[in-house]
């Protein structure tokens, strides 16, 4: 619950990550509310204009943002809204990156560096309902995963589109556009750990020079990743 439990803290390689998630039913209404309640108040204004759906979403988002800056000693009174490429607008102290999933927020924040650049993105840890292996995937990454079994290769798929995602959404600050999934390979170790890089030219070019760093964990039935694009 939102208010009435305390968020799950984990503090990590990128940052800290703070997730908050609402209950279903009138339960999850009634902290959603109380939430909506502690936000700033332009942040209250802007989730009021907002879809249902998508009301929700800011709220948990503002709200696991706020906890990952405390915990970072990043707090701040200004309302946390968004940037022209839709990433939470943060301190210039602070860099962050939001990402929701159903009745779950997470939110990655650190002090910003100049050289540095951070995402975050949370999935299920299930297989999806349908094939997005070649969508997702290149060739090479495809035919890593052949000699898994069905569900073993759907989580391998969905956890490598969570990852891409966090990549993503670190090098956007940078290039401000659209990045396809199949331009960046990722490799993940069994210890929570990998690394991606640019299989697409164009892309290899505008990153030439930054190292992709990357963190994997599941979590209540998630997956967790974090990314972190450094230029050397």
């Amino acid at each position: 619950m939102v208010n009435d439990v305390e968020p799950i803290l984990r503090p990590g390689r990128h940052g800290l990550v703070a997730m908050v998630r609402a209950s279903s039913g009138d339960d999850g209404e009634h902290e959603l509310a109380r939430a909506l309640a502690a936000l700033h108040p332009r942040e209250q204004q802007l989730a009021l204009t907002l879809a249902p759906l998508r009301k929700a979403e800011w709220i948990l988002g503002r709200t696991a943002l706020r906890q990952a800056l405390r915990g970072q000693d990043l707090a701040c009174d200004l309302p946390l809204l968004r940037d022209d490429r839709g990433a939470p607008s943060v301190p210039t102290t602070a860099a962050a990156s939001l990402s929701h999933k159903g009745r779950w927020a997470a939110a990655l924040a650190a002090p910003r560096q100049a050289a540095r650049s951070i995402g975050v993105d949370l999935e299920h840890a299930a297989p999806s309902r349908y094939d997005i292996s070649a969508r997702v995937l290149t060739d090479r990454e495809l035919r890593q995963l052949e000699s898994l079994d069905e569900r073993a290769r759907g989580l391998a798929v969905t956890l490598r589109f969570s990852a891409k995602e966090a990549v993503y959404k670190a090098i956007d600050p940078w290039l401000r556009r659209y990045v396809g999934f199949r331009e960046v390979e990722v490799e993940l170790d069994a210890q929570g750990e990998g690394r991606a890089h640019a299989v697409d030219p164009r892309l290899a070019s505008e990153l030439a020079g930054c190292t992709l760093e990357l963190t994997w964990a599941q979590v209540e039935e998630h997956w967790l990743c974090t990314a972190l694009v450094e230029r050397r």
